[in-house]
């Protein structure tokens, strides 16, 4: 007689790295740095993106940081300046090199409201590049949205 086991074969979740490079437009009269924080639900919690520096404000297109998350999972990003508002900036999936100097993003995370830069983590390690968008010598912040009145 033959015995048999049965078991139960838990699935792996793989992970990848993503990482992040970033850089600013160039001006020499910016101050504050910036931070970029992501999400994987649009309006849900949103978290740091891991950074090898507090607040950078380089123009150069440097690595930010390095984020490990379960593979293919949408991830969401934005950006903000270090004193808490919410700024413009371009995204670039799948490249080292950083993106021109264009506002295309920006989301509001406090009131669920914008245009966020997503994509999926993929299966193998990438490298997404941002650059914060300035405008005018100074960083352009996100437009508010007008509120419906009532009649």
């Amino acid at each position: 007689m033959i015995a048999s086991r049965q078991g139960v074969i838990a699935k792996q979740t793989s992970f990848v790295d993503i990482i992040l490079r970033s850089s600013r437009g160039d001006t020499e009269n910016i101050i504050n740095g910036y931070s970029v924080f992501y999400s994987t639900t649009l309006c849900g919690e949103w978290f740091p993106y891991p950074s090898i520096n507090n607040c950078p404000n380089s123009k150069d297109c440097e690595q930010y940081g390095t984020l490990t998350i379960p593979a293919n999972t949408y991830v969401y990003i934005t950006v903000k300046e270090c004193d808490g508002t919410f700024i413009k900036f371009n995204a670039i999936d799948d490249s080292d090199e950083c993106p021109a100097n264009e506002g295309n993003y920006c989301y509001n995370y406090d009131e669920c409201q914008g245009l966020e830069f997503d994509f999926n983590s993929g299966a193998v390690n990438k490298t997404i590049s941002i650059n914060v968008y300035i405008a005018n010598g100074v960083y352009e912040g996100c437009p508010q949205e007008e509120e419906e009145e009532e009649e």
